[in-house]
């Protein structure tokens, strides 16, 4: 599939089968920054509760069939040992390499009112639902925007009470070990 050299732009919705996205990181990959497996465990993690969402953002190969984007969510299919649907786009010029994920990533409370999944939570919620969730900071694992959201809501009316607890909040200080505490107690 992306051998040929393809002279325009093309995407279609694929399922990935683990052995599909092994091959193409094997014989595709190579110019790509670092793999960073925390990154594809954390993807696979939401992959297999089945928590991952089909966005336009797939995987995306250069006309030249060298992947351009995606290698963490390819990684993640295998780590998962299971088939994904992602939107897969061809023919993209190498040129278009200095514009990938240029732009700031969405920070986790953005991502989840923006899916109009729980407007209540805010980066406060989830700096304490971070520090909760890595045991109160002795976990340096990063949790994924489902596992932060899943959390809240099963635990929405103990969390507004314990954020009430705090009516201080001063930019650049964070008090979520403090919240988290509260929260632990009660």
């Amino acid at each position: 599939f992306p051998v040929t050299i393809i002279m325009k732009i093309e995407t279609k919705l694929m399922t990935i089968t683990p052995e599909q996205a092994a091959t193409w990181l094997s014989k595709y990959n190579h110019r790509n920054r670092n793999l960073r497996d925390e990154q594809a465990l954390m993807f696979a993690e939401d992959m297999k509760a089945g928590k991952w969402k089909l966005t336009h953002q797939g995987i995306a190969f250069y006309d030249d069939g060298v992947i351009a984007d995606g290698q963490h969510r390819l990684a993640a299919i295998v780590k998962a040992k299971m088939p994904v649907k992602f939107f897969v786009t061809t023919g993209l010029p190498k040129e278009s390499g200095s514009a990938i994920d240029q732009s700031r990533p969405r920070q986790a409370h953005d991502a989840i009112k923006i899916g109009g999944q729980a407007n209540w939570i805010d980066r406060n919620v989830v700096a304490v639902v971070r520090f909760i969730l890595s045991d109160l900071g002795s976990d340096v694992k990063s949790k994924s925007v489902n596992e932060i959201l899943d959390y809240s809501i099963r635990h929405r009316t103990l969390l507004e009470k314990t954020m009430k607890m705090v009516t201080q909040k001063k930019r650049y200080v964070t008090h979520s070990g403090i919240v988290a505490c509260y929260f632990a107690a009660l």
